[in-house]
């Protein structure tokens, strides 16, 4: 189907294609050094953001790297049912909440810098759940009040480092189990970024190395949640509660675990090219859980602090203060200033 898409400039048939550049530069200081992080870091990145249309055909591709890391992030092939519902195949973002379904690796698009702790991505090590999926996912994005999303395909499995999607430039005969999620959203005005939704998922989670991870073999993992985005003028909130079930296996004294996390960020625009910010996230009943304790620098809890001013129509300066509480109880203060930009 790829194939056939990038022919078909060379038939003359009608075609549409767009590429996007996400460059980032972020340096952070710590007041004290975190687990695989020194004190003072500079973090280049760059995303690639690819999307094409012909027809009822559609196809997206997102490539991140760093360098340390090169991954694409997402590859979907998608087919058109009706004029707005789209059938997609590929790795895809979990449609879980606002942010996991509105932004993307670019961090251009967003006003703060850092990612809610909850819905980390998984190659930071700090994820607890699983941001991307590969399989089938069905988005009903009609300019009525109700919208909703479907997905259905295999989860990541659980190693030393965190949660492991499916590489798919890079597959392996490791790979998960099922994994199932659903959103529905209002959105009282069409084109309005005004949203409130509920989500829920179901993924089951094997380990890779169960002498590795407390013997744990699987983790079976159901939450449920919900999300708000509303803007007031120049004032704007967005929050999102999740409630985490997980079943550990094969330990009965483990037994099932339940935990509560979310955060809620206001941003101000007190001019056009100055926007004020901050955020609050926070976990209940994290201690002591064993699937929490698997991943030590989750951060459990946070406050923070920031202002964004616009360069341009396509470049940002950002600044960043936030105080930090780990799974592991490790506190730390960060400082944080980046440079992002969209191009063209």
């Amino acid at each position: 189907m790829l194939a056939a898409l990038l022919c078909l400039p060379a038939t003359g048939l009608a075609y549409e294609g767009e590429i996007l550049l996400f460059p980032t530069v972020a340096g952070l200081h710590r007041n004290n050094p975190i687990a695989d992080h020194p004190q003072d870091e500079i973090e280049p990145s760059l995303d690639a953001f690819y999307s094409a249309s012909h027809g009822r055909l559609r196809f997206l591709a997102e490539f991140f790297m760093t360098p340390d890391e090169k991954e694409m992030e997402r590859m979907q092939i998608g087919w058109l049912p009706t004029q707005s519902t789209t059938m997609w195949l590929g790795r895809f973002h979990n449609p879980l909440g606002y942010w996991n379904t509105e932004f993307h690796h670019g961090n251009y698009l967003t006003t703060a810098i850092t990612r809610p702790g909850i819905i980390a991505f998984e190659d930071n090590g700090g994820s607890m759940l699983p941001m991307h999926i590969s399989g089938l996912l069905l988005e009903e994005t009609a300019d009525a009040p109700i919208n909703y999303s479907v997905a259905l395909g295999v989860g990541p499995t659980l190693g030393i480092t965190g949660l492991m999607p499916i590489d798919i430039l890079n597959p392996t005969d490791r790979h998960g189990r099922l994994a199932a999620s659903a959103k529905l959203a209002y959105r009282p005005v069409a084109g309005s970024l005004d949203e409130v939704g509920i989500f829920a998922a179901h993924t089951s989670i094997p380990t890779e190395n169960p002498s590795m991870s407390m013997g744990i073999t699987k983790v079976t993992q159901t939450l449920v949640g919900a999300d708000l985005n509303r803007e007031f003028g120049n004032l704007r909130l967005m929050g999102e509660l999740y409630i985490v079930h997980n079943r550990i296996e094969p330990h009965p004294a483990m037994g099932n675990q339940t935990f509560t996390s979310g955060y809620l960020q206001a941003e101000y625009s007190i001019q056009p090219e100055w926007t004020l910010f901050g955020r609050v996230e926070d976990t209940a009943d994290a201690n002591d859980d064993p699937y929490l304790n698997l991943r030590p620098n989750f951060i459990k809890s946070r406050t923070l602090a920031g202002a964004r001013y616009e360069l341009s129509h396509n470049q940002a300066l950002k600044l960043e203060l936030s105080h930090s509480k780990q799974q592991d109880k490790p506190q730390f203060n960060q400082l944080a200033m980046e440079w992002s930009a969209v191009f063209p």
